[in-house]
């Protein structure tokens, strides 16, 4: 336990942006969250220097021999080997990175450790990101066989806090003669980014007026669309050839937030995004977004408050393709729906306002950061009453 202070202790082993926008910086009255020394880093670190790739399980274990001090402990996505009382919020299914029961029999060990961990009663509460992440859990433990009343009557919903970004939609500052449109990530082409330059280059080289954002490094070769240097090569001479296309390989946050407030339209056609901030951060903005409907993606986007690109789903309602089929069928209909869809947004503008202002409103109704700063006090409260 943590010595007597004003604020009790939450320990998590990592604090990225996941963990920042979900519970690491909350505004807390009784609890604060920091970072801690985790032992797992050590054989995680090892195994990086001589595979140059993280290993796909030890990342997700934390086990600290009761050195660090703390009263509860949070993860996103990982499971506590000891028995101090620990919450987890993960995005798909507990355990993270296994593929299904019986897929891999070298991946058993991890699986039933992880499983059993969760069963604990040292495990409080189990934070499903979406219902998306709820059904997949449930589904895995039926395949498993085991452990499904105890790890579900600890799991609940939570989807992610946002903040409204403007007050009004008269606060943003878009261009008067052409709609912008804005993709970030650095997975650029797993987010749809060849899809999206293709769609492009076709509206500009019709002399459309529209304009395009990135902000990415353009990383390729990712596992989900399967880019390669070539695709990016393609990419690069797409937006030499049109000045209406703005690259910026990385910006600071607060660059960020210029450019949503000045876009009209916000762009993830994504082969496979578990969640995707970026929806909300974007819809906080009063930017609808076109957006693919996998995963948990339907949950926070839709035609009412956006565009939703319908695409065959797989595995638990994700939209990856896995073959070269697949992966064609999904290029050619989200080429085919974003083209549509631009064209309808600049032949009928004003939807773009009816539905930025729905989209702030579901912001406020239902990503709420008071109300969810509120929820996960009560949780920690009950996790160590």
């Amino acid at each position: 336990m943590s010595n007597n202070s004003a604020k009790r202790i939450v320990g998590t082993h990592s604090i990225t942006y996941s963990q920042i926008r979900l519970f690491a910086t909350l505004p807390f009255e009784n609890y604060e969250v920091v970072k801690l020394k985790d032992f797992m880093r050590v054989p995680a670190h090892l195994y990086w220097k001589l595979k140059k790739k993280p290993h796909r399980f030890l990342t997700n274990l934390f086990y600290d021999a009761g050195l660090n001090k703390y009263d509860l402990l949070h993860f996103l996505n990982a499971v506590n080997m000891g028995n101090q009382p620990w919450i987890c919020t993960f995005e798909r299914y507990i355990p993270r990175d296994a593929h299904h029961p019986g897929v891999y029999k070298e991946e058993n060990r991890y699986i039933n450790y992880a499983l059993q961990r969760a069963a604990h009663p040292s495990c409080k509460k189990l934070l499903a990101l979406s219902n998306y992440a709820k059904r997949s859990q449930i589904r895995y433990l039926q395949e498993y066989g085991k452990y499904e009343e105890e790890i579900m009557s600890k799991v609940e919903v939570l989807h992610a806090p946002q903040k409204l970004m403007i007050n009004s939609f008269e606060e943003k500052t878009t261009h008067p003669d052409f709609l912008t449109f804005t993709i970030t990530g650095a997975d650029f082409f797993r987010k749809g980014g060849l899809e999206i330059i293709r769609v492009f280059d076709r509206l500009l080289t019709e002399k459309q007026p529209v304009c395009l954002n990135i902000i990415s490094s353009l990383n390729y070769g990712d596992y989900a669309s399967k880019s390669t240097k070539e695709d990016k090569d393609y990419v690069l001479g797409v937006i030499a050839k049109h000045k209406q296309i703005k690259h910026y390989t990385s910006l600071p946050n607060d660059k960020v937030l210029q450019l949503l407030r000045s876009t009209d339209i916000g762009l993830l056609p994504t082969y496979d995004d578990t969640y995707a901030f970026y929806v909300l951060e974007c819809q906080a903005f009063g930017c609808p977004v076109i957006s693919t409907n996998g995963a948990a993606l339907p949950e926070n986007n839709n035609n009412s408050v956006g565009w939703m690109i319908d695409v065959p789903l797989y595995e638990d309602g994700r939209s990856i393709p896995r073959g070269a089929e697949q992966k064609n069928t999904f290029s050619s209909i989200v080429q085919e729906k974003l083209y549509m869809y631009v064209l309808d947004a600049l032949k009928n503008p004003t939807q773009i306002r009816e539905k930025g202002e729905k989209a702030m409103l579901r912001i406020k109704n239902e990503h709420d950061l008071t109300s969810y700063t509120k929820r996960m006090e009560e949780i920690y409260n009950l996790a160590l009453s």
